[in-house]
């Protein structure tokens, strides 16, 4: 007889724990906006352009697209910084921003890091296009305007890299130039070739428990991570270093990627 009063504080755990889930599900997705710059991380890559700040609400009405590379996404210092700083904000940070600020209209970046202009003009915009409108909470119209980054100092080298390794072994280099030819390289090479082709199912739909899980996941790695670990140990055999290099520790600390990096014989002073 003890079971069952046991047996319905479990039910009546696990209904509660589902309602609000429910709940979250739906009221989730409406706050994209609004959430903290330092949580975007959590949120599916996918769905990335919603949670920016540079538009009037979660899906931008007759907005300007961004496209390309690292310029069209906005990192920088500006961005680096607020990271810092900002913690429960969702702030401004790069051109985005600013002409929304200058303009009144909405605008949102499908630009992607590191990436040239089969990527961020083409693969990144169409595929996180496509795989917003997938997603029961969202209808998103095409865009009013496009406004395209292109930068010549590293994207021609990008372009020049991805022709050598994704065309000339398949396609035939002399039709390079044949606009129907190209765009058949397009849509069988650059546009299926990507992650958010794949990530349909019944769970991509569960904005808020993904993002949950990411959230989780993301905390346990960084306490258990070997990167952490490693960076202890580098910062500290520098501090310990009779090095006659004056460092500053405080820029260190600020660029951590730089002690995840072997420095053994980095430079040799007065030696």
């Amino acid at each position: 007889m003890k079971l069952i009063p046991i047996l319905n504080k479990i039910w009546l755990f696990l209904a509660s724990t589902f309602l609000c889930i429910f709940i979250l599900e739906i009221f989730f997705p409406k706050v994209l906006n609004k959430l903290p710059l330092k949580l975007h991380g959590n949120i599916d890559p996918g769905l990335f352009v919603l949670v920016q700040s540079s538009k009037s609400s979660v899906i931008p009405k007759n907005y300007i697209a961004l496209a390309g590379d690292s310029n069209a996404v906005g990192l920088g210092d500006w961005l680096n910084e607020l990271k810092k700083n900002s913690r429960l904000e969702n702030p401004s940070y790069h051109s985005a921003h600013f002409i929304h600020q200058k303009t009144g209209q909405d605008v949102i970046s499908f630009g992607a890091g590191g990436a040239g202009s089969l990527r961020g003009l083409v693969s990144e915009p169409i595929n996180q296009f496509l795989h917003i409108n997938s997603k029961r909470a969202f209808s998103l119209e095409q865009p009013k305007h496009i406004l395209v980054y292109f930068y010549a100092g590293n994207d021609l080298n990008n372009n020049i890299e991805e022709v050598e390794q994704r065309f000339k072994s398949k396609y035939d280099t002399n039709q390079i130039y044949n606009p129907k030819y190209f765009r058949r390289f397009i849509e069988e090479v650059i546009l299926k070739n990507h992650a958010l082709t794949t990530s349909d199912s019944i769970w991509s739909n569960f904005i808020f428990s993904k993002f949950t899980v990411k959230g989780i996941i993301n905390l346990f790695n960084q306490q258990t991570s070997k990167e952490g670990k490693q960076w202890d140990k580098n910062f500290q055999a520098l501090k310990n270093s009779n090095s006659r290099l004056q460092w500053n520790w405080a820029l260190i600390e600020e660029y951590p990627d730089f002690l995840l990096k072997t420095f053994d014989n980095i430079a040799l002073i007065d030696g």
